[in-house]
């Protein structure tokens, strides 16, 4: 049995990792942290604290670590972990997005145009993470690439597996400042920027490290002139107050992003996430509005609290190219069934069904609770 409490030391259960402090107790070891006002404490069913995770200091270990030799180095990357010097930027003007935007993840398999009044598409469609060049000139060599109305509303997602995230940051940010000066001229509703994890098995610091990045990265953008979220992601109770804290003293963020997917969408977490969000809303001291990812049902949630909803929604699309129809069983409840089509047939049809059918049942899971 290794320190950790289980018999694979390189693999401890998720469960047995996850922050949970109405379950367990702060460990004692994060008292003496220099770290602990900005955390608060990990309390997890393995008992001590985050540096468990560490890897001693090896010369090749990428985690923001106190422990890392790069450590300083590290730090001047991002001007320290305080939210405070952030660069401010003069709010942007944004539309009222709300109901859903289906996510188009290519044109193949397709003949004409989705018919959507908002569209999401992926970051890494529109930017060439390698070279930093965008791959479309114009709006409507978007629109026909993707195949969406040019009158469509765009949101662009970065929410996306770390490999296809952190190449944005590696990028540099004077790299990034000539692109988005491109990017600007895409005429993009909104942006919901590269989302860096936070992660229960590696030292705070690279957690701290990942949410210094997030308001960077939204300042970048807003500085840029495009309308951005934020992406306010949390472990800790601390972490949620620093947002919080940080959002009501920034009139320029106007939109909050968040994805109830693999982490905050588990059930453990999920009401710890909501919560969240809630504050968020509660204490900016003027109307927010949400993008939501993941989980549809949290939509009837957060409503109240936030003046336009949008939910990003990945499964029509998917869905369709799988050949799979969306069946309503009620009101607030959708079903798929798989039907049969040769692979080379357009799908424009399916696609615009399964498009309808989330956007009907977003629309009445807000209106239930309005």
């Amino acid at each position: 049995m290794d320190g950790f409490g289980s018999n694979n030391p390189k693999n401890p259960s998720v469960s047995k990792l996850t922050h949970d402090p109405e379950k367990w107790q702060k460990s004692l070891f994060c008292n003496t942290c220099p770290d602990l006002g900005r955390c608060g404490g990990i309390a997890t069913q393995l008992g001590g604290h985050c540096y468990m995770h560490c890897c001693g200091g090896k010369a090749d270990c990428q985690t923001v670590c106190r422990q890392n030799p790069q450590f300083k180095a590290q730090i001047r990357e991002i001007a320290g972990f305080d939210f405070a010097n952030v660069p401010r930027a003069k709010p942007v003007t944004q539309l009222p997005l709300s109901g859903t935007a289906p996510l188009l993840v290519h044109g193949k398999v397709r003949q004409a145009p989705v018919a959507s009044d908002i569209v999401a598409v992926k970051l890494r469609e529109i930017v060439q993470m390698t070279n930093g060049r965008l791959r479309y000139s114009d709006r409507e060599e978007l629109a026909t690439a993707l195949k969406f109305t040019p009158d469509a509303h765009v949101v662009v997602t970065g929410i996306e597996q770390d490999k296809w995230v952190e190449p944005w940051w590696s990028l540099g940010r004077e790299n990034r400042k000539a692109l988005l000066s491109e990017f600007s001229k895409l005429n993009i509703a909104l942006v919901t920027p590269p989302n860096f994890s936070l992660f229960c098995d590696q030292p705070r610091p690279n957690d701290f490290s990942a949410m210094k990045r997030i308001a960077l990265v939204q300042a970048e953008f807003l500085e840029a002139g495009i309308p951005c979220a934020l992406h306010p992601h949390i472990i800790t109770e601390t972490d949620s107050l620093r947002w919080a804290d940080f959002v009501a003293a920034r009139p320029e963020i106007q939109t909050i992003a968040y994805e109830f997917t693999t982490g905050a969408g588990r059930l453990s977490v999920r009401s710890r996430h909501i919560d969240h969000l809630v504050r968020l809303a509660d204490s900016a001291g003027r109307p927010l509005d949400l993008v939501v990812r993941g989980d549809q049902k949290i939509l009837a949630e957060l409503a109240p609290h936030y003046r336009n909803v949008l939910y990003l929604d990945t499964n029509a699309f998917m869905k369709t190219m799988h050949r799979e129809f969306a069946i309503r069983t009620s009101n607030r409840e959708l079903r798929w069934k798989s039907v049969t089509t040769p692979d080379d047939i357009s799908v424009d049809a399916l696609l615009q069904h399964n498009v309808l059918e989330v956007s009907d049942r977003s629309r009445l899971l807000v209106a239930g609770v309005m």
